[in-house]
């Protein structure tokens, strides 16, 4: 019965991944290696921190083109994204499937065209009849082009504590799997 439970979390875990550990890495070095970006300007980081800070409202399409390049590469842990048009109808998904959510920046690091943000993000949604609530922290790393618009956004943030955690069953599954490693 314990094989049983093992082998249905592994299969589980692992159908939930929408690409290979392996790929992850390697697709976001070689973005780093091909994006030069320019120092960002106090307006493109108040652009960026702004779209975040309250992923809902109006007119969020234009939003996310004031602050995305066409060509990018976009990965926040879940899912990767190279042009803007594929990251605008993921965000407008996202915006619609919560009730809530917000990410207030801590902290700014520049380096040279580096940019690093730590952040808390907080969202509520409906699943199942209940409401759930996730307060998790990360930080990004960007990088700008010279019209203030960001060409490499890559995530860091616990995705089982931001999400998969509280999604009912799952949620057990992966508490259940953290306490035992």
């Amino acid at each position: 019965m314990k094989l049983l439970l093992i082998v249905s979390i592994i299969l589980i875990l692992s159908g939930c991944s929408s690409r290979s550990v392996v790929g992850y890495p390697s697709e976001y070095r070689q973005a780093r290696a091909e994006t030069t970006g320019v120092e960002p300007s106090e307006e493109a980081i108040a652009r960026f921190i702004g779209l975040y800070g309250q992923l809902h409202g109006e007119n969020l399409a234009d939003r996310i083109a004031q602050v995305y390049a066409k060509e990018l590469y976009f990965n926040d842990t879940l899912h990767s994204f190279k042009d803007r048009q594929s990251l605008i109808n993921y965000l407008e998904k996202t915006a619609r499937q919560v009730d809530l959510i917000t990410v207030e920046v801590d902290h700014i690091i520049r380096d040279g065209e580096n940019l690093f943000l730590s952040w808390n993000m907080y969202t509520e949604a409906r699943a199942l009849g209940r409401t759930m609530k996730a307060d998790t922290i990360g930080m990004t790393h960007l990088r700008f082009n010279a019209q203030g618009q960001v060409i490499l956004h890559q995530d860091y943030w616990d995705s089982t504590e931001g999400l998969f955690s509280h999604i009912p069953f799952i949620g057990g599954i992966v508490r259940w799997t953290r306490n035992q490693l």
